[in-house]
């Protein structure tokens, strides 16, 4: 900075700082560790506190110009619902933001009673999922729920995934879900035609009430079937069927002693014996 009259210019240091951007909300529900953050650059965020307990930052997700910030505590704050609050928010830079919020109501919960499937009969030889942990892609899967802490109701929605994520579907009132009564629900849905033929693997549900998700909760593992038409034995044993690319090895005996591994991509007709689905569950063809 040069002055008038002063020959000598002078140094001044200035510290860039980036766009602070803006904190819309923070969402915090009764009983849990994690809180949400609303607004821009929540990029810059590298901590919370609430009374004295730290949220850590997890990832950023942008979604309609808007950005949300999950931030997790070790342990769930013992705050109770309707109480007035402030975080304070700490910058990347050291800058703090403070804001004011609401601790919301608790996130609705429900446990699992029980679980039935029913399997449409097979055309061909029937193929048995050894256990009671997994369903084939053409079953119809009925599980009931007990409501915990809150009351079911006509406009509940139970909703079911894959474990990443990425595939969902729900059922409601009158479309696969009967509410008993106001603690006992049933659902009913057939996951393969739900979640499309490509979806397989652990499977997980959770209560959705007002638009308030609770947390997911395991629920059953969806395993892709072939279809066998027939085993033939004369000094090997050979399986015929479709879909066989969908099995990953066959042996002679259930020990899968000396199992043959099917190659990625199979698209032939016949294997031999004994076989493990692809999807990671034990079967026995016959």
């Amino acid at each position: 900075m040069k002055q008038y009259g002063v020959e000598a210019p002078d140094k001044i240091a200035l510290t860039a700082l980036a766009e602070a951007g803006r904190i819309d909300g923070l969402t915090l529900y009764a009983g849990d560790a994690a809180g949400t953050l609303a607004g821009t650059r929540l990029d810059l965020v590298a901590s919370m506190t609430v009374d004295g307990v730290a949220f850590k930052p997890g990832e950023v997700v942008r979604a309609d110009k808007v950005d949300r910030l999950g931030l997790v505590a070790d342990t769930a704050p013992a705050f109770a619902a309707g109480q007035a609050k402030t975080a304070l928010v700490t910058l990347t830079d050291g800058r703090k933001r403070s804001v004011k919020f609401v601790v919301a109501v608790a996130r609705p919960k429900a446990t699992l009673i029980a679980k039935s499937v029913v399997a449409p009969p097979s055309p061909g030889l029937p193929v048995v999922l050894t256990g009671d942990t997994a369903i084939s892609q053409d079953a119809r899967l009925t599980f009931s729920l007990r409501a915990e802490g809150t009351r079911f109701s006509a406009g509940d929605s139970v909703e079911i995934a894959t474990a990443d994520g990425k595939t969902t579907t729900s059922v409601s009132s009158g479309r696969g879900l009967t509410v008993q009564n106001d603690r006992i629900a049933v659902a009913t849905v057939e996951p393969g035609k739900a979640l499309g033929v490509s979806a397989h693997g652990p499977l997980k549900w959770r209560l959705v009430q007002n638009g308030v998700a609770g947390d997911w909760v395991p629920l059953t593992t969806l395993v892709r079937v072939p279809g066998v038409t027939g085993v033939t034995c004369a000094e090997t044993c050979m399986l015929a069927g479709t879909d066989l690319f969908l099995i990953e090895s066959v042996a002679a005996n259930a020990g899968f002693a000396e199992a043959a591994l099917v190659p990625e991509g199979f698209t032939g007709g016949r294997l031999r014996c004994r076989n493990r689905l692809g999807d990671a569950v034990p079967a026995v063809a016959g």
